[in-house]
């Protein structure tokens, strides 16, 4: 969050404001989510912040753990990327 310009005090009022202890993750989301934890590192940013994930290296992933339905692994994880998109974000106006 350094590089989008905020200081540290700003930074830690946001982590305290979005703290969760627990969330539920349905079985049939999990290995989306475990996917995306593996992509965690392959962000396209650009001047203005996240962009997205690079999905060349998304689809290697996806080939490395032998994902049977790529088609729906990808749109369960474009899911949890708009979400991230929007939190690490916020609304900015494009």
């Amino acid at each position: 969050m350094l590089d989008q310009g905020l200081d540290p005090g700003e930074i830690n009022a946001r982590r305290k404001a979005e703290k969760v202890d627990d969330c539920e993750v349905w079985e049939e989301n999990w290995q989306a989510l475990e996917i995306f934890a593996q992509c965690q590192t392959q962000w396209r940013t650009s001047m203005s912040g996240l962009v997205g994930l690079d999905y060349t290296a998304v689809a290697w992933v996806l080939r490395l753990n032998q994902v049977e339905d790529e088609l729906l692994t990808l749109q369960k994880l474009q899911i949890v990327e708009a979400t991230v998109l929007k939190l690490m974000n916020g609304n900015r106006s494009e």
